[in-house]
């Protein structure tokens, strides 16, 4: 069994039968696809949402320092 031991060699016969099988090779390229997907939706709504805060600070702080 080497160094990897039992956990290693039960990875390597799941990526084996992964690997020789196309469906599964397809689904994995779909859940790295989505995996990415929401990554960037996720970086996006961040990047929203800090510009958006900082547009309503300074309307806060016009609307503060004028009354």
């Amino acid at each position: 069994m080497g160094r990897c031991g039992a956990a290693g060699m039960a990875c390597t016969r799941l990526l084996r039968n992964i690997g020789g099988n196309i469906r599964g090779a397809v689904a994995l390229e779909y859940g790295l696809l989505a995996g990415l997907i929401v990554v960037a939706l996720i970086l996006a709504v961040k990047t929203f949402a800090s510009a958006n805060l900082s547009v309503w600070t300074n309307v806060t702080s016009k609307v503060v320092n004028a009354g």
